[in-house]
């Protein structure tokens, strides 16, 4: 039997969308406006993705032969990890801005 399954964070990830901008937006960014509405804990819990985000998007490029696709998955694999409260379309809006911010 495995272990218990986190149940993703549905009002964070929805807040971490709206904050990069993902389905609304040409370009991902940080738009704290868009979630200005949010609950205090939301919001803490945002600022803790987004100071994840900087750290984890600084990946050795070497160890992905200087290949953006696989540096995406490498960032994205190590932050699901790190976030599996995240859904997918939160991990998604935060690849998107990983890629859009090395190009």
């Amino acid at each position: 039997m495995k272990g218990p399954q986190l149940v993703a964070d549905v009002a964070l990830s929805q807040a971490v969308v709206q904050l990069i901008g993902k389905g609304r937006s040409a370009t991902p960014g940080e738009s704290w406006v868009a979630v200005a509405s949010v609950p205090d804990a939301v919001h803490r819990d945002l600022e803790e993705i987004m100071h994840d985000y900087k750290s984890l998007s600084q990946i050795d490029w070497a160890s992905v032969d200087n290949d953006l696709i696989r540096g995406m998955d490498l960032f994205k694999a190590n932050f699901s990890r790190l976030h599996p409260e995240l859904d997918p379309s939160a991990l998604d809006a935060l690849e998107w801005k990983f890629s859009w911010d090395w190009r």
